[in-house]
Parts: structure tokens; sequence; C-alpha cells
């Protein structure tokens, strides 16, 4: 028989809609039917659609009416069909399912079951499946979740009269492993994947849709040295910081809005905040984030925060609470920058076998080679004493097994250690803003001939502290015993400068240097 055929003159006659061109879920209706022997029976309708990879089923369920209390034994097709269908009560109270729908929700047929352990799965609401009916009369499709259970259902629900009683039918799916597949693919979406916490797409939802009721607080933080943390010990480090900066936050706003909306940027957002101690709340997170990351270099940041009362305050709030830390990270620069030069000065001393005696005396030589060219300015003097005392600073980005080469390095290594001048000035960007600091460290393996690294630069084209650098750094080298070169005495390193004078050296420099006592000079070191 056609579907024509059998509908025919029923309240569902369109063999079309049957096909499942026009989706529809029908559960619990009842309609007449034609059979085989040409009778008209009372049946309930049950359907339900099947995806199976690229093809679409649709399951028709037609069960008479006389036959609802048939036993599972028989070859009924409401106890054989594969949908988990099931009739209840108006008090919830399951009187007829089949054995697939015992085996979706995973309980003993002998048991029993109420459809009011369904509850919706929203967190705005827990209102269980018989009240929404009682209130609906129906559910289409709705996900809800079983009580004492991990597992979600699509319910489909219709209400039913029947000798002027009325009942609930329905069929019910296990969704599980989609809903939990769609959580995952949401977390993913709205969280930042190494914090955990919120990202830029669910800070900026909320600043679209939150609704102030009450005094709210925005706190904006900035980690201070996450690029210099990256590029003096490894990205390793730095994600340690930030991973330090959110548990911090975690533990001193938790239940708030908190989001990690950029690298080292984080934003809270503390509604109802009209109770809260923020300054108390601030001193702890500073607290906390200071912990040692590498050496004494901790995960520390700037914060400014501003309390609004509407929506419409947030983003002059904001602008305050942005400026305000702002300020403070540059009202600070000063202290961190000295800090942070003494720390890597002492990580590199104690990590790469570069001696404090070795990179004073440089320093300080230097300094007396400048003084003789008639730079006397103290801002000049202070700066080539930094440069010249963290002339190796990017050696501490050198595998370790390098630095430890007591033998003359081999072609592939001294290629690989040639990186530490370039090293040395993207650390130094992050510290300093004085380009002539910064180039005398990049450029200090130069030479006058222009046979020098890293760029090949000569003569004046050299940055001075470079040029003097260079001289200073050679003439220690040279006098220093190491076990793959012969040590030079004094008046032996002098010649070989000066053997050197417009080759490897600016003969200025050359020149300035023969004018320095060395003698006193060497008696401090």
């Amino acid at each position: 028989m056609t579907f024509s055929e059998i509908f025919s003159g029923s309240s569902i006659n369109d063999p079309a809609i049957m096909m499942g061109r026009r989706p529809f879920i029908i559960n619990g209706k009842h309609i007449k039917v034609r059979t085989y022997g040409d009778k008209r029976i009372t049946v309930i309708i049950r359907t339900k659609y099947i995806n199976d990879n690229a093809s679409k089923f649709l399951i028709i369920t037609l069960t008479p009416v006389s036959s609802q209390a048939s036993s599972s034994d028989g070859h009924d097709s409401f106890y054989s069909s594969p949908a988990a269908l099931f009739e209840c009560t108006e008090n919830g109270q399951v009187v007829f399912a089949n054995d697939a729908f015992w085996q979706t929700v995973s309980i003993k047929k002998d048991n029993g079951f109420n459809i009011d352990k369904f509850k919706l799965d929203n967190a705005a609401s827990s209102m269980s499946a018989l009240i929404w009916l009682e209130k609906c009369n129906s559910m289409r499709n709705h996900t809800m979740k079983l009580l004492d259970s991990n597992k979600f259902y699509s319910l489909n629900i219709s209400t039913v009269i029947r000798n002027g009683k009325s009942f609930y039918c329905g069929n019910v799916e296990d969704i599980t492993s989609n809903i939990l597949k769609q959580k995952k693919e949401k977390h993913l979406l709205y969280h930042d994947p190494m914090t955990n916490l919120y990202n830029r797409t669910a800070y900026e939802e909320k600043i679209k849709s939150f609704d102030i009721k009450a005094s709210a607080t925005v706190i904006i933080c900035d980690m201070d040295n996450l690029k210099l943390i990256n590029d003096a010990f490894s990205h390793q480090y730095g994600d340690y910081a930030i991973m330090i900066i959110a548990e911090a936050l975690n533990k001193v706003f938790s239940n708030n809005f908190i989001a990690r909306i950029g690298g080292d940027e984080f934003i809270v957002i503390l509604e109802d905040s009209q109770n809260i101690n923020i300054r108390k709340k601030i001193s702890d997170l500073n607290t906390l984030c200071n912990i040692p990351i590498c050496s004494n270099i901790t995960a520390e940041i700037s914060i400014g925060y501003c309390d609004f009362k509407t929506e419409s305050d947030y983003k002059k709030a904001l602008d305050y609470a942005e400026n305000k830390m702002y300020r403070q990270k540059y009202s600070k620069r000063s202290q961190r920058q000295q800090k942070l030069l003494n720390t890597l000065a002492a990580f590199l001393y104690s990590e790469t076998g570069e001696t404090k005696r070795h990179c004073t005396f440089v320093s300080q030589l230097s300094c007396e080679i400048i003084k003789e060219l008639g730079h006397l300015r103290a801002e000049e003097l202070k700066s080539i004493l930094i440069s010249g005392r963290l002339h190796d600073i990017g050696k501490i980005t050198m595998p370790k097994i390098l630095l430890k080469n007591k033998k003359k390095f081999t072609e592939s290594e001294m290629k690989l250690m040639k990186n530490h001048s370039e090293a040395g000035y993207r650390i130094l960007n992050n510290i300093t803003s004085s380009t002539t600091i910064k180039e005398g460290v990049l450029h200090h393996h130069e030479r006058y001939d222009g046979t020098g690294y890293p760029y090949g630069l000569s003569g004046k084209q050299i940055p001075l502290f470079a040029r003097i650098i260079a001289v200073a750094d050679a003439y220690d080298a040279m006098t220093k015993k190491r076990e793959y070169k012969k040590l030079l005495l004094q008046p032996q390193a002098i010649v070989e400068i000066m053997h050197n004078s417009g080759t490897q050296f600016d003969p200025d420099i050359v020149a300035a240097f023969s004018k320095v006592n060395l003698n006193k000079l060497s008696l401090v070191f």
C-alpha cells in the first residue's frame, strides 16, 4: 500500500509531508488509517527523524489504540520500535513504554519511571518536564537532563485525550554526545585555551548584553615584563607567568567575570561591587602575582580600576581605568628597569660563564675610553656603563651545552653563538628605550673593516658605544686565561690592539684606549 492509501481520509493525508520534505514531528495524535483489509482503525501515530551520514530517515510508528496494553512479547510495533516511546499519566507516571525507552533512560522497567525526573538543561531554570507540560501541553525537541545523571535527552511529548482522560505520549532520545560536543565547542569559542578564563569574544558579548542593576567596577590588568621573559628565557616561562596571573585573578575575584583579552592583558568586571574593598583585593592580587618566574624576575602587573553605575557609563570607566593602569606602569618604570638590569646581570654571571669581573671591567674600561674622547655628560657615562656591563646578555638565550664548552668553537657552534648580539638587543629593547645602550650591545662584534657581525657594518657606520666596547672586550679577553687561547701580558695585549687598528678597531678609539691608565684600572679588578 502507498502512503496515500494508508492515510487517505485521515488528518494527515499528504505523502509529501510523510516523506520529510516539510520537517515535522507528530507524537501521540489519534488518527484513522486504512488497513490491508480495507478497514479503518484508530491508531496513535509517532514519528521520528534519524540522520545517518548524508541520508535522512523518517520512522513512523502506528499503534492501534486497542492494543496499548499489549504485551512486549508480541509483535506490536509500539514495543518493537527502535524509537524510545512511552505514555504516561497526567502525573507523569509512565504506564506504557517499549524496551528502547528503558534502555535509553538506563532504568530497569520494574523500577518504574516518572517524567518529572527530566529537568530543563538551562542555567536560568530547573523546570521539570512535567511542570512544562502542565503549562504548555506539549514539548518539541526540548533538551532535558535526567536527575542524578550526566546524560542529556531530547523530548517530544504531546497531550492526548482518551475516554475523557488526558495522557502524555512521546519519545525520548539520548543526545549526550551531541550536547557534550556542543558544550566543548562553545567553551572553546568563549574561553582562552591557556588560562581557561573568558576570552575577548566572550568579553565583547558581555559588554553588549550585561545589565547593571547596582554599582559595578571594571578592573584592567597588564603584565609588565611578559615580552622580556619570552625573549630572555623562552615562551615556556612566559606562559607560566600568564598562568600565575590567571590563577591569582581566579582566587581574588572568584565568581566574577574575568577575561584574558590580549597576550598580557586581563579584565575583571565586578557587578554589585559596592560592598567590596577593591584596594584590599588589588593588594592581595599583587601579592599573589609576586612569584619568581625565572631567576628573580616576577610576574608583576600594573592595575587600574573605576566604578560605574550604568551600562552607558562603562566606556568612560574603562578609559579611566586603562589610563590609571598606564600611569602606574610608567611611574614604576625606572625602579623596574634597574631591578631587571641587576637581575639579568646576575643571571648572566651564574648561567653563562661570563664572570662579574669581566663584565664590570669591560664596563669601566669603556667608560674610561669615552672620557678620553671628551664625552663627559653623566647620562652618557651611565649609559655606556650599562651597555658594557650587559654587552653579552644575549648569551643567556644560548644552549647551555654551548656555553659550557671549554674548547674552541666549531664553525657551526660559532655560527650559533653569533646570534647572541641580536638576542641581547631584543632583551634590552624590553627594558630601556636608550638606542645607544641597545646598539652598543647589538654591534660590539662589528669590525672597522666591515668583516664583523651581525650586519657587517664598517667605519663610522658602527655606533660609538659598539666601537668602544669592542676594544675593551678584546683587551680583557686577551689578558684572561682560556683553555684554548694563550694568555697575553698587558704590554702584549696593547700591542695587539694597536696592530689591529684600522682593521678590527677604530683608530680613534684605539688612540683613546692607549691613554687610559690600565694599571690603575686593573688594580680595582
